[in-house]
């Protein structure tokens, strides 16, 4: 990218930071244990534009249903959205703009891309290490009906339930890591 081609600086500064301050990754820059940062992406005004990007670009019918795993309908119809307004917000500053470099906010956007990267990496290794993602499984979730689980409900459930999988599966992480490929 390059502090010397403005166009894609642009849309990168655009892209990029309204992820970061849209979505859960603002949360983990920001950790306070009396106030969860809500996810904006899903209040007023972008849910409805997100809402309506689904149903009249799209053709599709969105809905808010946060599972944490940002593997939703609602989540990837808000990538789009967002690459829209990015694109949309590029085109209208390279108009307005006068200035063709600007190498204070490369400098200040790579700053602020590697601690957003930096902060969701350690919190999500610190929820793998920790049981905070996948907690004891109780008999209320196991009666629970097997149709009104979400498909990381399913998988989470599963694996926190049987620990020889998860010995299993890092043994086999081990193993190939320690089989040689080249003889």
């Amino acid at each position: 990218m390059g502090a010397s081609d403005p166009h894609r600086l642009r849309f990168c500064v655009l892209y990029f930071g309204l992820y970061v301050l849209m979505t859960q990754m603002l949360a983990g820059m920001l950790p306070n244990p009396k106030f969860r940062v809500p996810v904006l992406a899903e209040k007023p005004p972008v849910r409805p534009l997100v809402l309506w990007v689904g149903n009249h670009l799209l053709g599709v019918k969105p809905t808010v249903h946060p599972t944490g795993s940002g593997d939703t309908l609602f989540d990837w119809t808000y990538a789009f959205t967002e690459l829209l307004l990015a694109a949309l917000g590029t085109v209208f500053w390279s108009v307005v703009a006068r200035r063709t470099s600007y190498p204070r906010l490369y400098k200040w956007f790579r700053l602020f891309i590697r601690v957003a990267l930096g902060t969701t990496m350690f919190t999500y290794g610190f929820a793998k290490v920790f049981p905070l993602q996948m907690p004891t499984v109780f008999l209320s979730r196991l009666l629970e009906p097997y149709g009104d689980f979400s498909p990381m409900g399913v998988r989470m459930a599963m694996t926190q339930h049987d620990l020889n999988t998860v010995l299993l599966i890092s043994r086999g992480f081990h193993w190939v890591q320690e089989f040689p490929v080249n003889r």
